[in-house]
């Protein structure tokens, strides 16, 4: 019995020590696994840590490969927009500009006419879509919307407006048109119009000081084409008349007679005469003899095409120079105008006019020639009985 009882003391004592021991093992695994999930937490974070680094690095070599690129491309785009000489040409260079600048699919410029953009030039669309927005209201589409808001606008932008206004960007024409970004090109508050980009995916972080610098640029360099244009107009116009100068008219004739002999077409030259126009001075005065020239002037003018190009001659003498113009249409021309002046009401007395014509190539081979042919005819209108148009052909037809 007292065996039985020591065993069962050395045996309670070892269940004791073992349970004591298996609790202090849970709780060490306890702590350990707590230490486990802490490390875990702080290598998640560090983790993530590590991987939005990685992405900002990424974001930052992106955005140094773009800044690169637009350094390395911006002076000879700005090279291109400074040497360009006419609107068109510059209007072409700007849309490069901004199309390489801001890596987009499609770019296009738009320039106000009264109340509504027409479109200039573009890249990346279809004839079809160019079609459908050749011309756009101020107001209109997000095109428009951003010309009378007069500020650069981004997609986010356009879906901050009204519902109303929204409701006006979904009309059919505008579907398959995405505009990116859109900005107004204006300089000291003069309003010439508005670059569309579209294709971005999204716009980039710059893309607002991208296009802001483009249109900048842009304008100067459009107003500086534009005032070299209206100097050059100036100063091939006749301050009286307004019509083109006489050396203008030797030039462009020249222009288009090289033409209409590279092409084959014909070409008229109309030289025009007030007919007793000396006595008319005499009886009313130089100032009303002025006048009375810058109506015929006006008359000739509303009488021909944009492609027509007509001039102060000399003293009263007015010449024409109708490019593609055989000798019926250019008799059909000239006629019209001498009628028109004829019927004027003149304040003070009637005035008539009378024509010369002489056509490339069967009167004429070259400028000199032409106008000797036109002049020849345009004495035997006077000599005839004034108040008429006579081809060369019809007096050197006579024996």
């Amino acid at each position: 019995m007292l065996l039985v009882s020591i065993i069962s003391s050395v045996v309670g004592l070892f269940f004791v020590a073992g349970l004591v021991t298996l609790l202090r093992l849970a709780a060490t695994t306890r702590g350990l696994e707590s230490d486990l999930r802490h490390l875990r937490s702080q290598m998640d974070f560090k983790e993530l840590t590590l991987t939005q680094q990685r992405q900002s690095l990424l974001q930052i070599k992106q955005e140094t490969a773009n800044l690169s690129r637009i350094l390395l491309l911006l002076p000879d785009l700005a090279k291109q927009l400074s040497a360009a000489h006419t609107t068109r040409e510059l209007e072409e260079n700007i849309v490069l500009l901004t199309q390489k600048l801001l890596d987009a699919r499609e770019v296009s410029l738009f320039a106000v006419e009264k109340d509504e953009l027409v479109l200039k030039t573009q890249s990346g669309f279809s004839s079809d879509r160019a079609d459908a927005i050749k011309r756009i209201k101020i107001g209109e589409g997000r095109i428009g919307w951003t010309a009378k808001k007069r500020v650069i606008m981004t997609a986010d932008d356009f879906e901050k407006e009204s519902n109303l206004v929204k409701t006006s960007f979904l009309q059919d024409r505008f579907k398959n048109i995405q505009t990116d970004l859109c900005a107004p090109l204006i300089h000291w508050d003069r309003f010439y119009g508005v670059i569309n980009v579209g294709g971005l995916g999204a716009v980039p972080e710059n893309g607002r000081r991208l296009i802001h610098m483009i249109c900048h640029l842009g304008v100067i360099a459009l107003e500086n084409v534009l005032l070299l244009h209206e100097n050059q107009q100036q100063a091939d116009l006749d301050s009286l008349t307004k019509l083109y100068n006489v050396t203008y008219f030797y030039k462009y004739l020249d222009r288009e007679l090289q033409k209409a002999q590279r092409y084959d077409r014909p070409l008229t030259v109309v030289i025009f005469d007030l007919d007793q126009f000396e006595s008319y001075n005499q009886l009313f005065g130089r100032l009303e003899g002025d006048q009375v020239l810058r109506v015929v002037g006006n008359i000739i003018k509303d009488g021909l095409r944009t492609v027509d190009i007509p001039c102060r001659y000399g003293g009263e003498e007015m010449a024409v120079v109708l490019p593609e113009t055989d000798q019926e249409k250019g008799r059909f021309v000239a006629e019209r105008i001498r009628q028109s002046a004829e019927a004027h009401p003149f304040s003070l007395k009637r005035v008539t006019i009378s024509g010369g014509l002489a056509v490339y190539p069967i009167d004429g081979k070259d400028s000199k020639d032409l106008i000797k042919k036109a002049e020849a005819a345009l004495a035997a209108a006077k000599k005839s009985g004034r108040n008429r148009i006579i081809s060369y052909s019809s007096i050197s037809a006579t024996p």
